[in-house]
């Protein structure tokens, strides 16, 4: 098909999701590419994530590493699901401050405390 320069006339539901992208497809040495990146098959998918998350690095830096080399569909879904999977890169992951909460010491008697609303002119 990408040597043709034609689509078949009727098409598998997986190569219709490229017609989408068939202006940003090229060959180049017998590999796929998508602009400027290689579109890994689904075959090697796997250990391409594998590569591009060793050493643990955050979500937001394995997005950016495969934006910058490969490309294959759901490549963002499958990077947040390795990730999301990974002991490791949740354990090691920030998790939010608690708050330390205090609470109002006990009135004795009426109008020992009194709040005000302020900052409005509406009443």
């Amino acid at each position: 098909m990408l040597q043709t320069g034609t689509w078949p006339s009727k098409p598998k539901e997986q190569i219709n999701s490229w017609k989408a992208l068939s202006r940003e497809l090229s060959v180049q040495n017998g590999c796929l590419y998508f602009g400027h990146r290689i579109v890994v098959p689904t075959s090697l998918q796997e250990a391409v994530l594998k590569q591009l998350h060793e050493g643990h690095p955050r979500m937001a830096r394995m997005k950016m590493l495969a934006r910058g080399y490969v490309y294959w569909t759901n490549i963002n879904r499958d990077i947040e699901e390795a990730v999301r999977h990974c002991r490791n890169c949740q354990e090691a992951a920030k998790m939010p401050k608690k708050t330390v909460l205090n609470s109002w010491t006990t009135e004795k008697k009426p109008w020992d405390r009194i709040h005000i609303l302020c900052g409005t002119t509406e009443w």
